[in-house]
């Protein structure tokens, strides 16, 4: 602390509080700081987004930092969950249900048992493959059936220094398992 000489009288400064003829000193210094330390914080999240089991989807903190205020908007489709976490360690995770997700692969598993028995019964014909001509079976499915899926991962987050963190992946000619 000092003494400053002011038109005859003596005012005492801490040079933590500010300057009382400049009021608001030391709130910005201090902002001032917090904005450096948040400008140079070193922070890495790896995100891992994908499916856990049919119509169950994880997003999963893999990198050695935490992620605070973490938002996960997924969009599946025409499917949009939202899931929310205040912190999320290394290695924890947000799980999102997709029940239209889910229905959606179940009726492609179906589909797809339908063809295979199809092959399968054309194949015991002889007609088309097997002992008669010896040539493969076509599916009667495209070949992206199942695989023709749209995902997007809209993640926000904040560092522990409260900076803002985004990160939007869109994914084509994806699978819902």
């Amino acid at each position: 602390m000092f003494l400053l000489g002011v038109d005859h009288a003596r005012v005492a400064i801490d040079p933590g509080s500010g300057d009382p003829l400049h009021p608001g000193v030391g709130e910005a210094n201090a902002i001032t700081k917090r904005e450096a330390e948040r400008a140079t914080e070193l922070h890495r999240i790896d995100w891992s987004c994908d499916w856990d089991t049919p119509g169950r989807y994880r997003v999963q903190n893999l990198g050695p930092d935490i992620a605070l205020n973490v938002r996960a908007q997924i969009t599946v489709d025409d499917e949009t969950v939202v899931g929310e976490a205040l912190r999320l360690e290394s290695g924890e995770a947000i799980i999102l249900d997709f029940p239209r997700a889910l229905a959606t692969y179940k009726h492609e598993q179906r589909e797809r048992d339908e063809d295979r028995n199809w092959k399968s019964a054309q194949k015991d014909s002889g007609l088309f493959g097997g002992t008669v001509t010896n040539l493969p079976i076509m599916s009667r499915l495209s070949p992206l059936h199942g695989a023709d899926h749209w995902i997007r991962d809209l993640l926000t987050w904040q560092s522990p220094a409260g900076n803002p963190l985004k990160k939007d992946d869109q994914h084509k000619l994806c699978t819902l398992a």
